[in-house]
């Protein structure tokens, strides 16, 4: 099992995604909080306590989630993803779309990495 599998578990199982009872709900939450949570194991790792290539890994993978959810068609997710950008995300994070240099203090931008609720 990699990184990637316990973040993803781990937000599979989150008050905010297993207590969702629509399936469209669900994934979208499902998603944010992946992201959510991949950008706080970043955070822990970003002064090289991942080993190998896993630091390069997590930020690929941040990279590609937010490819997904910025390109979501449907409305429901659409105002999600702007609700949670507008809480958690910097407007020099999302835009970004090959993000910042997480080794450099002064490029991080997001606002909170405590994974908190998702909200409506």
């Amino acid at each position: 099992m990699n990184e990637f599998d316990l973040i993803y578990r781990r937000a599979g199982v989150s008050s905010d995604v297993s207590n969702t009872k629509s399936s469209e709900e669900k994934n979208i939450k499902l998603l944010l909080k992946t992201i959510q949570i991949t950008q706080k194991c970043i955070d822990s790792n970003k002064y090289g306590h991942a080993q190998g290539n896993a630091f390069e890994q997590l930020l690929d993978i941040r990279k590609r989630l937010w490819d997904i959810a910025n390109n979501l068609t449907d409305n429901y997710s659409k105002i999600s993803v702007e609700k949670f950008k507008k809480f958690y995300v910097s407007d020099k994070e999302e835009n970004a779309s090959t993000m910042i240099d997480p080794h450099n203090s002064s490029t991080v931008t997001h606002r909170t990495t405590v994974p908190v609720p998702i909200a409506d």
